[in-house]
């Protein structure tokens, strides 16, 4: 299999989740005025220092979107994004971390998988 094949793969994969899945992967998204929606974005990890939120919408590690800690651990941030397909990952701490709540996910090029977010 070649590196034509496998991206083809993954492409196809990406597609089916999202076709499988619910339309928003994190609850409490709002349509804003612009046409945009605001996704808010929640991960609960009581015992960590950071949580950063990276994807394809913030060019993953160039500009990740810090979390705010709030009540029993759980981080929270909102996001304004366009109607797309989206892949993302919480980095806690140094660590990569998949959304828990997320309706699909999809194979990355590093052997892990991505959390995926549909917007309409």
């Amino acid at each position: 299999m070649n590196i034509q094949t496998v991206a083809s793969g993954r492409t196809r994969a990406f597609r089916n989740a999202l076709d499988a899945g619910p339309r928003a992967a994190a609850p409490g998204t709002t349509q804003a005025s612009d046409g945009h929606k605001e996704v808010n974005f929640e991960l609960v990890a009581s015992l960590a220092k950071e949580v950063l939120l990276a994807g394809d919408f913030t060019g993953w590690e160039k500009t990740p979107i810090k979390l705010r800690k709030g009540e029993r651990g759980a981080w929270r941030a909102t996001v304004k994004l366009p109607p797309g397909q989206y892949r993302y990952k919480f980095l806690v701490d140094g660590q990569w971390r998949d959304d828990p709540r997320a309706a699909a996910r999809c194979p990355n090029p590093f052997g892990s998988c991505d959390s995926l977010l549909a917007i309409s």
